[in-house]
């Protein structure tokens, strides 16, 4: 059997000021932790509305650039196609009138063969008739000749 010796009293109250002391120390460190962290969030929260700020700034300014080179690139555009509907209206236009002198010169030639087709065609109608004169007048004569001699 162990006998259990009373503890002497000076000790519990050195041991309850240590403890008081520690507890203390723990209050005080954790009061200066929770504004280290307040300070913190307070610096944090700030560094987010200048992020936010900076983001904002530069997301107006990309916004407004990308909006002037949209309406520089659709004037561009514009412009190109104002220039290719004219040069495409210039060279119809130049096509339509080569194709009308080359229309009217062929009228000019179909003109002049059918005109030649006509004289063949009164020549060849003017040397039959001559040629059918001349056989009747033949056969007449060879009828005559037979028939008087």
């Amino acid at each position: 059997m162990a006998v259990m010796m009373p503890r002497e009293r000076w000790t519990d109250e050195r041991i309850d000021k240590a403890f008081d002391r520690v507890d203390a120390d723990i209050r005080e460190l954790r009061v200066e932790m929770k504004r280290g962290f307040e300070q913190l969030d307070v610096r944090l929260e700030s560094m987010q509305i200048e992020t936010n700020k900076r983001f904002e700034a530069m997301q107006s300014e990309m916004t407004k650039r990308f909006e002037s080179m949209q309406i520089e690139t659709s004037k561009r555009f514009e412009s190109m196609q104002c220039e290719m509907t004219k040069r495409f209206e210039v060279m119809q236009s130049e096509m339509t009138k080569r194709f009308e002198v080359m229309h009217s010169e062929m009228n000019l030639r179909s003109d002049s063969v059918n005109q030649r087709f006509d004289a063949v065609q009164r020549n060849m109608a003017t040397w039959a008739i001559a040629l059918f004169s001349t056989i009747v007048t033949l056969n007449a004569a060879v009828v005559a000749a037979i028939f008087f001699n």
